[in-house]
């Protein structure tokens, strides 16, 4: 079940680490925005943020 997702990130190291990293900043973002109601980006980069780790995590789960 995780060979090929596991096998796509150790072929493609740089992005596995850019898209973590931008998953968890846009997390951070998200939750200062709708815990403190105030954040330094707008809620929307957070959105898209997590939408660009959910999107190379898709194709990750479909490579071959």
């Amino acid at each position: 079940m995780f060979k090929k997702p596991i096998r796509y990130w150790s072929e493609h190291i740089i992005l596995s680490n850019l898209s973590h990293a931008v998953g968890g900043f846009g997390a951070a973002i998200l939750l200062q925005y709708y815990l403190e109601g105030s954040a330094f980006l707008s809620a929307i980069v957070g959105w898209l943020a997590l939408g660009f780790t959910l999107i190379t995590h898709f194709f990750a789960w479909i490579s071959k």
